[in-house]
């Protein structure tokens, strides 16, 4: 999350990929399902469509098998369909916001 919030999302891909090789983790769906929701996010905001899906599908495979709520998952699936169509995706980094001055 750190890197991700750094607008990092390269190392953000990265170390989420290394935890989902964990051995500890291949019982874990859900939280293997939520690594790979992020992975997908991130590829969003890379432009990476293509990556996006596939670790969206992903995610949703595994959240499917582990019977939690899919609202989430299919609205990112949705949010990915949508920027690639629109070109909207713009990831800015994170700065303090300011006040507007109405004087």
């Amino acid at each position: 999350v750190l890197y991700y919030q750094n607008n990092e999302l390269e190392k953000a891909i990265f170390y989420s990929e290394n935890a989902i090789n964990e051995p500890d983790l291949e019982q874990k769906g859900v939280i293997v399902s939520s690594l790979y929701e992020k992975i997908g996010t991130y590829y969003i905001h890379l432009k990476s469509f293509k990556k996006a899906e596939e670790y969206l599908f992903k995610s949703l495979d595994l959240q499917k098998k582990e019977g939690v709520p899919l609202i989430v998952i299919y609205t990112n699936i949705a949010n990915l369909y949508y920027i690639k169509k629109h070109g909207l995706c713009r990831r800015k980094s994170r700065q303090p916001q300011t006040s507007l001055n109405l004087s």
